[in-house]
């Protein structure tokens, strides 16, 4: 991690004190004004690194390296940021991960089932493993009229 901070401020320079105010500890400050360029620090800059770089890029990776978090561009407005206004937005519906991993993957209802037999039980779980994507679920008129299991021949 030493490595890449000093590469990183090499290219951008020495942060000033009140980026940073987040650092914890006079240790921790210290090591990273130890790993600032020697110049006066000052860095060589992220132009000369890369010549050829558009200024919106530059601008937009300037903003993701920022060593203060509170500065520092997140994922929501990195692309928002004007470099990236050409891109097409994907249409699809984007789920929320945590939201996502949260939800139970099979849906193990049945087992509540008053007539639930080793024989449907294994109907069962052979569907649900066989199928991606599939969440098992008994109605009601089933568990009622001892309907067939799935997998069963009608």
């Amino acid at each position: 991690q030493a490595g890449q901070l000093s590469l990183i401020l090499g290219v951008l320079g020495a942060p000033a004190e009140a980026d940073l105010q987040w650092v914890q500890g006079e240790d921790a400050r210290a090591g990273l004004a130890g790993l600032a360029p020697a110049a006066g620090g000052e860095g060589s800059g992220l132009r000369k690194r890369f010549p050829h770089a558009d200024d919106e890029a530059l601008d937009l990776l300037e903003a993701m390296l920022r060593l203060s978090p509170a500065a520092r561009a997140g994922a929501d407005a990195a692309l928002r940021h004007a470099f990236l206004r050409d891109v097409p937005e994907d249409e699809g519906e984007h789920e929320d991960p945590v939201a996502a991993s949260a939800r139970p993957i099979l849906d193990l209802k049945f087992v509540n089932q008053a007539e639930l037999d080793e024989r449907r039980l294994r109907a069962y779980v052979r569907q649900a493993i066989t199928r991606q994507d599939v969440v098992v679920t008994v109605h009601a008129t089933a568990r009622s009229s001892g309907g067939a299991a799935p997998g069963d021949a009608p």
